[in-house]
């Protein structure tokens, strides 16, 4: 260490204490002279990302911040784009060990041609509001009583399941739990999945598929093989459960490993 970088030392010393001794009683030194923390700069979580189809879409997640991407902390924002229509929806979410609940607090949505709405204020369902939008439209697809009662129920407290938004509780978990704590879960999930994973594709070979979650049923045909019959992928599907897991888990079953991976490194 030369003499510059010494006597450079010892002018910053003494000007801390210097702020330490003069500070207002009650006042951290530690957050006058650190800088912010960066964390908010890896916050987001992407759950999914297609620019290659028809109508691009991207839904993306960042944690703790508020509907203006202010700090918030224990909530999440939600965020979609396909093609025009953009909705944004905040959360609020508690841990207890590895379980996570979470419940809808905001919600609204923006499309061309249409104004604003919010289907969610405050954790209120605005019913008259969803009922005024879609009073002229007849979309054999949709009941508005049972839109209103979806929504309603994404309002109350709810267990955050592993292949909920592609994989977010595993990132959840990475970035609030202690980081052995945190790695020991993941490392136990990847396990299991690999294992499920093997499993289940020993069982779906007598049926002649393999998963494929490209596919739109979910099933890749094995080549030489005869495609099963519907009666056939339901008692695969429901068979799901012999190996402790479900369809919905299996359909997602490849981009939670991959996340897990990519957690782990």
């Amino acid at each position: 260490m030369n003499t510059t970088t010494v006597i450079l030392l010892g002018v910053i010393a003494f000007l801390l204490y210097r702020l330490a001794k003069n500070r207002p009683a009650g006042k951290s030194l530690l957050r006058v002279v650190l800088p912010e923390p960066e964390l908010a700069k890896d916050n987001e979580f992407v759950v999914s990302d297609d620019h290659d189809s028809k109508y691009a879409s991207v839904t993306t997640i960042e944690l703790d911040v508020d509907m203006r991407r202010q700090p918030l902390a224990n909530h999440f924002v939600l965020e979609g784009n396909l093609d025009t229509h953009c909705s944004k929806s905040l959360y609020e979410y508690r841990l207890n060990g590895t379980d996570i609940q979470y419940r809808m607090i905001e919600d609204e949505h923006e499309d061309a041609g249409y104004p604003k709405r919010n289907d969610v204020r405050d954790g209120v369902v605005q019913e008259s509001e969803i009922r005024e939008f879609y009073k002229d439209k007849h979309y054999s697809w949709l009941n508005v009583d049972e839109e209103v009662a979806a929504i309603g129920r994404q309002t109350e407290w709810q267990s955050l399941v592993p292949w909920g938004f592609n994989g977010f509780k595993y990132f959840l978990i990475a970035k609030k739990l202690p980081r052995p704590e945190s790695r020991r879960y993941l490392r136990q999930e990847l396990e299991r999945l690999k294992v499920v994973l093997a499993a289940f594709n020993k069982e779906a070979e007598k049926y002649g598929v393999q998963l494929d979650e490209a596919s739109h049923s979910g099933f890749r045909v094995l080549d030489g093989r005869t495609p099963p019959t519907d009666d056939q992928y339901r008692q695969l599907n429901a068979s799901a459960v012999n190996f402790g897991t479900s369809d919905l888990e299996l359909s997602h079953v490849r981009i939670m490993i991959d996340q897990l991976e990519k957690l782990l490194g």
